[in-house]
């Protein structure tokens, strides 16, 4: 809520400065910074749903993972025991179905686990074990680590995305909010009927705000780039992600 509290003032500014309708340069500069400000609003508000959708997302993921973690956590915790055990030789060692049923949480269970371990007199020489778990929610049964590694990417994927779109979203207002300061700057071509062009400092995007041209439709209230810088400075203002 607090980032828009630019979107109000600079519309009061705008309206005050420029009168939002009519045919003079001057309102047809307010109309063009209203829409860029409608544009940026629109899209934010857009995002912040899709925020707000992957947080769920992400909660459940990793909730999943924990849950994934602690039943892995204790097949691995046997694994370790049974290489403090002074046994010399080889050892090929399973959990009975009895031990397996222990090994169990509300989401997930250990369907296999083994481990083989050579000793000497002193220490462990070598080892190696399985363990396959099932997911309840997909039934699967999978290796315990693979399970850990893809959940792992997974939880990963959604908060590396959530943190694109609040990147995206953040520069958009703060872009819009630059824009607005050249409003006075901009300079106005009458196409034809209700069409124009408006160009001037700040309506463009090369690294940074440059200058840029737009084609506005007074009538049907449409502002489209017309241009490379406009185009660039177009895709910020709708906060579009590189998957766009």
């Amino acid at each position: 809520m607090k980032k828009w509290v630019y979107v109000v003032t600079f519309i009061l500014l705008v309206s005050a400065a420029f009168p939002l309708t009519g045919c003079s340069s001057r309102a047809i500069s307010g109309e063009v910074a209203q829409s860029l400000v409608e544009m940026s609003k629109g899209r934010v508000e857009s995002i912040d749903s899709e925020i707000a959708n992957t947080d769920q997302e992400l909660h459940s993921a990793q909730e999943h993972l924990l849950k994934l973690q602690q039943v892995l956590d204790a097949a691995l915790a046997w694994v370790d025991f049974q290489k403090t055990i002074q046994r010399p030789g080889k050892w090929d060692i399973k959990v009975t179905p009895d031990g397996l049923a222990q090994l169990k949480n509300d989401q997930f269970q250990v369907t296999e686990l083994s481990c083989v371990i050579v000793r000497d007199s002193i220490q462990v020489t070598e080892s190696s074990y399985t363990i396959k778990m099932q997911d309840f929610t997909t039934m699967e049964i999978d290796d315990g680590i693979a399970l850990q590694s893809k959940l792992t990417y997974g939880v990963n994927q959604l908060q590396q995305n959530r943190e694109v779109m609040s990147a995206a979203r953040d520069l958009s207002i703060f872009t819009v909010n630059n824009v607005l300061k050249y409003v006075s700057d901009w300079q106005v071509k009458k196409i034809n009927g209700k069409t124009y062009d408006v160009s001037g400092a700040g309506l463009g995007w090369t690294d940074q705000l440059t200058a840029g041209v737009w084609k506005f439709d007074q009538e049907n209230g449409t502002l489209l780039p017309e241009d490379a810088p406009a185009t660039a400075l177009n895709d910020i203002v709708l906060a579009k992600l590189a998957s766009q």
